[in-house]
This record gives C-alpha cells, structure tokens and sequence, in this order.
C-alpha cells in the first residue's frame, strides 16, 4: 500500500510543478520553455483533453501517441500481470520508444515550424538571452 501511496504522491508533485509552469511561465513542456522548440510529446496533453471530449480526430492531430499510449498501457499491463519475463518487457518498451521518437522524426520533418503544436516558442530563455545578446 505504501508503493501505491508515494506513486500518488509523485504525481500530484508532478501535477503542481507543471501546474506552477503554466502559471508562471505559459508552457509546461521543460524544451519548449528553455529551447523554444517542441518535445517528442508536444500535443499530448491537448490530445488526451479532446479524446476525453470525445473529439478524436482533432486528438490524433495533435498527437496520435495519446491514443496509442492506451493500447501500449494496456499491454503493459497484461504482460505485467501474466509475469512475462523482464526481456520481453524491456524489449517491449524499446519499440515503443523507438516508435514514438521515429513519430517524432516524422511530425517534425512534415509539420515544424508552421503546425500546432510543432511551433518554435519565441518566449522561451534562449530566445530571451539572445534578445539581450543583441541590445
């Protein structure tokens, strides 16, 4: 019970921190706030709001990894639950991450910069020191 207990604990830190970042900063993606540029997951949060609004394709536009992380929980689960050796599983999670960064790849050579939420962030500090490089 006390797994269970810190997990919860760790995301509702999770949740004010990014919380605090939207707030005080207008972002809460850590690599669009410090580079300006979108991260692997840019979309996502957006996307699982419109899934749960039931507007499904304007979530996968955002990120069809919202919808994919479901079914890949899912079989995580499973193979968790069916105490499938750890090799599978690790196996398992490297496609997925070779996946979502080939997604990545893809989304930025086809929709970056003019595409939401591919966007360059020009209120991120590196474009703010370059601003006062400049003065």
């Amino acid at each position: 019970m006390k797994k269970y207990k810190d997990v919860l604990v760790g995301l509702v830190l999770c949740g004010l921190f990014l919380l605090s970042l939207q707030l005080l900063f207008g972002t809460m993606c850590l690599s669009k706030l410090f580079t300006g540029f979108p991260c692997p997951g840019c979309g996502l949060t957006r996307a699982g709001l419109f899934f749960f609004q039931g507007r499904f394709l304007e979530s996968l536009r955002m990120n069809a990894f919202f919808m994919l992380g479901f079914f890949f929980v899912f079989v995580g689960i499973v193979m968790k639950l069916l105490k499938k050796n750890s090799l599978f599983i690790n196996t398992y999670v490297i496609i997925v991450l070779v996946l979502f960064f080939i997604y990545y790849g893809y989304r930025m050579y086809h929709y970056f910069p003019e595409t939401e939420p591919l966007t360059y962030w020009k209120g991120c500090f590196l474009e703010q020191i370059r601003r006062l490089l400049e003065q």
